[in-house]
């Protein structure tokens, strides 16, 4: 994944460039699979790599805590546990909610080639208030050869409003006692609020025979906000982030 962002803390932070280019290897384990054909899917970090502003990723494969995802048969991603919202704590912190995203959106029926579909959806917020709302028009584009398979193209083009709050009260109960982050103490009471949109095209390459996801690659841009409430210092303060990205995801 790559990324190059600009981040405005105003008076008290500054403005900060945030470029990121970072490569992981993921294994992802399917736990269960409920009456309505929606999986539950296990994603661990083997490895990670990578810069930030230049600076080294410290590989953090061995203490990044396995994140757990829920997929509907259709492609959706229902849910994606944890702050990371499948991202962000699994590149060294630098995501933009929404970009959990990563695997196509199959149509509800059989499609041609030029056919085109739409779906609305929702993701939960894990620790905290509200949703976040994605707005999808997908379109078969062709079929092509991929190592020998007869690959199904999918584009599709997103739009993520956002408006949703994090309470670290609830994120830090996750954790347990045992598992507290260090210097945790006295944020039980504090929150983020976020703002702002992103827009983003995907395009997936899907094996039809076999069901399954072979490539995607997917970019976009976002401009987002965060207004922060019993956070010292911060409190009051509201920090605007904007920037463009890159990410891939390719079968090992």
């Amino acid at each position: 994944m790559t990324m190059d962002g600009q981040m405005d803390g105003g008076e008290l932070l500054g403005s900060l460039p945030i470029v990121m280019d970072v490569t992981q290897a993921v294994t992802w384990e399917v736990t269960s699979v409920d009456d309505d054909g929606v999986a539950t899917v296990t994603v661990t970090v083997d490895e990670m790599s990578g810069t930030v502003n230049g600076m080294p990723v410290p590989d953090q494969a061995s203490t990044t805590p396995p994140m757990e995802m829920q997929i509907a048969p259709d492609g959706r991603i229902l849910s994606a546990g944890g702050m990371s919202f499948a991202g962000a704590g699994q590149t060294g912190g630098a995501s933009f909610p929404g970009m959990g995203q990563m695997t196509p959106l199959l149509p509800d029926e059989p499609v041609e080639p030029g056919d085109t579909w739409t779906k609305d959806f929702s993701q939960e917020i894990p620790f905290g208030e509200g949703t976040i709302e994605y707005t999808s028009t997908s379109t078969l584009e062709r079929y092509e050869d991929v190592d020998g398979v007869n690959a199904a193209v999918i584009t599709t083009e997103f739009t993520v409003p956002m408006d949703f709050t994090i309470d670290f009260g609830e994120l830090l109960a996750s954790f347990g006692t045992d598992g507290m982050p260090t210097g945790a103490d006295g944020l039980e009471d504090a929150s983020i609020a976020y703002g702002g949109d992103g827009s983003f095209r995907q395009t997936a390459w899907v094996d039809p025979e076999a069901k399954e996801m072979l490539e995607v690659t997917a970019s976009g841009s976002f401009d987002m906000t965060m207004a922060f409430s019993g956070l010292g210092i911060f409190e009051g303060e509201e920090i605007g982030f904007t920037g463009d990205f890159t990410q891939d995801v390719t079968r090992g």
